[in-house]
This record gives C-alpha cells, structure tokens and sequence, in this order.
C-alpha cells in the first residue's frame, strides 16, 4: 500500500462501486472495469480473456476476448497473432510460474529490457505493432483455466509503475465473482485440441472476419483456410459460424495472492 495514494484509495472504490450496480451483463461489466482500470493507469490498450492451459503443444488457448483501445485493426491482429506463435514459448513459460495464486506483474518483472527488446516477441510482433510496455495479472480459476488482463502502452511510453501494480491487482483480487462469470463455455473444452494455426483462424472465426481476410491476414490461400474451417467445424459438431459462436457464449447461448 506503500505505493498508492489516498486518492488512488478512493479511485479504486469509486470504480468497483460504479462496476457493480451497472445494470448490463458480465462481459458489459468487464469492458467497464478494464476502461475504467486503463484510465487509472494510464494504458493505452486493454484486453480481458479467459484461456486454458492445458494443451499439449504448450500453447494456451483463450476464449472470451474483451479488449479496446487498439490504434487499427492491424495492431489488434498483430496481438491475437502473437498469442498463439511459436515466438511467445518464453512468454508463456514464465506466466506459468507462480500460477496457482493471483499475481500481477510488470514486464521488468518478467523480462529484463534487454530479454525483451532482443526477444522474437517483441521485434517480431509487439515493436512492430508500436506496443511497448506491459502490465499482466493473472488470476487462476482452477483446472488450468485463467482469467487474465493484460495492459499495454505504445512503444516509447514510460514503463508502468509499482503503484499501477498495486491497482490492478487490488482491484481484480476483489472480483472473483466477475472472473468467474460466463465460464462456462462449451467449446473451451476443445480448444487444445485443434493445431496453433487452426487456434489461429478460430480465433478469427469468432472476430466475424471472412476466408479471403483471414487468407490474407495469416498469408494462407484461401484454400487452406477453408480446410482448416471444415477442420473447425467437425471439431466442434457445428455446421457453420453462427453455431461455433453459440460454442463461445457462456452456457452456449446468448444469455491466495502475490503483488
């Protein structure tokens, strides 16, 4: 508490307060926590998503995506691509440190400024995208499933500071009842079973974008994105996209810690 003000004190109450009595439902509550924690810290881009981690290839799968703040679709891509390349391994490995309880961590915390401008991470993915500094909290819901917000700011931006450490992780340890709420997905049981880049045009599938963007966006044909479609499908029992969505809706329809 060394780190934070009185008025960050009363910033943090204001905001679970107001995020509580919204009248809207849980990913509605979600998009309001993360703008309104991204205000209070600064960030430039906000992303809230659920994810499993329990496949084989040791590449985590997530579900769920809330995000915003993103300067085109370009960088928003760049980020979904960069989840699930071979280039986040080390990434991946050392979120998974620590993981039974709730951590928040700045990305010095992590990698030092070295480890990470010299990474494949972020020279082929996050440099390129202008996202330079990062702030993540993790916060396990049991059964290698997570709830995780991650946020960014622009290349050439200071780095996030131990008082927006202490922020985040006070208010996302006070809302086990929001991380929680719509789990209960059905499709995330099958996730890990499909290849990284069939993860790849799932999680474009579920964006809304059509074959010839995908195809272009992941420099396929658009042959193979349909394979890799038809794949999909047969995975998940579904005969097209409205169905592999209805997958992804909590409940398949439209209804310890360390800082």
């Amino acid at each position: 508490m060394k780190y934070l003000r009185v008025e960050d004190v009363r910033e943090i109450v204001r905001l679970l307060g107001e995020v509580a009595v919204l009248e809207t439902d849980a990913p509605g509550k979600r998009r309001a926590l993360l703008m309104g924690v991204a205000k209070l810290i600064q960030a430039d881009i906000w992303v809230w998503v659920h994810f499993a981690d329990n496949a084989k290839d040791g590449i985590p799968m997530g579900f769920a995506f809330i995000e915003g703040g993103w300067e085109n679709e370009a960088q928003r891509m760049k980020f979904a691509e960069a989840t699930t390349s071979p280039a986040a391994e080390p990434f991946n490995t050392a979120m998974r440190k620590g993981s039974d309880i709730h951590r928040t961590r700045l990305r010095r915390d992590v990698f030092s400024d070295a480890q990470w401008f010299e990474s494949e991470l972020f020279r082929n993915h996050y440099g390129k995208a202008n996202m330079g500094e990062w702030l993540t909290t993790h916060y396990p819901l049991g059964n290698r499933l997570f709830s995780t917000m991650v946020f960014l700011r622009q290349l050439g931006r200071p780095a996030f500071s131990r008082r927006d450490v202490c922020i985040v992780h006070i208010i996302t340890e006070e809302i086990d009842w929001l991380h929680r709420a719509g789990t209960d997905v059905p499709g995330a049981e099958h996730v890990n079973e499909l290849s990284p880049r069939q993860r790849q045009v799932l999680l474009q599938l579920l964006s809304g974008e059509g074959v010839k963007q995908i195809a272009r966006e992941l420099s396929l044909s658009t042959h193979t994105v349909n394979d890799h479609m038809k794949h999909i499908y047969r995975r998940f029992g579904v005969s097209g996209r409205s169905e592999l969505v209805a997958k992804f809706l909590a409940g398949g329809t439209a209804a310890g810690t360390d800082a």
